[in-house]
């Protein structure tokens, strides 16, 4: 059903990954295994070395189980510091085409003050949501940490771990 939802490969495989904003997997932070997603990087100066208004994705296209309640579940993780929830993690189900059918999520951090002194910590949190409306179906999973700033200031990044799908 979902290849590589831990990252355990070491690698993204299984996963079709880009965007402007650099994206890997990564041995720290990881919710459990070895490897974890990191979409963003924390090693953007704050002041400016930001690519503005970019993203870094990833997608892997799954069949959706046909059963009662088919559920996506994964752990994430937001860094952030930005002045205001502009920035976000989110997540949607696209058909195989890539039209978005879906935002599952759409989450921010909560502002630390934008002094680049400062950055938020979510920890680790786990989300769920129902894929019954997609039973059966063969659709696209796509996360995207973007970050909004069109000057390059406030660095956003998100870790993403233990993806599956339940029967």
């Amino acid at each position: 059903m979902l290849t590589n939802g831990g990252f355990e490969t070491g690698d993204f495989g299984g996963w079709t990954h880009g965007g402007a904003l650099a994206h890997r997997v990564v041995s720290d932070p990881k919710h459990s295994g070895a490897y974890a997603a990191r979409l963003g990087n924390p090693a953007y100066a704050c002041d400016g070395g930001v690519p503005p208004d970019s993203a870094a994705w990833m997608v892997q296209t799954v069949r959706v189980p046909d059963t009662t309640n088919p559920q996506l579940s994964f752990w994430r993780r937001i860094y952030s510091q930005d002045n205001a929830t502009w920035d976000y993690l989110r997540v949607v189900v696209r058909d195989t085409s890539g039209h978005e059918r879906e935002e599952l999520m759409r989450e921010g951090a909560p502002p630390p003050g934008g002094d680049c002194e400062t950055t938020w910590d979510s920890g680790w949190q786990h989300r769920t949501f129902s894929l019954a409306a997609y039973r059966g179906q063969q659709v696209q999973l796509y996360f995207e940490n973007r970050v909004t700033d069109t000057e390059g200031w406030y660095n956003t990044w998100s870790i993403v771990d233990d993806v599956e799908i339940s029967r």
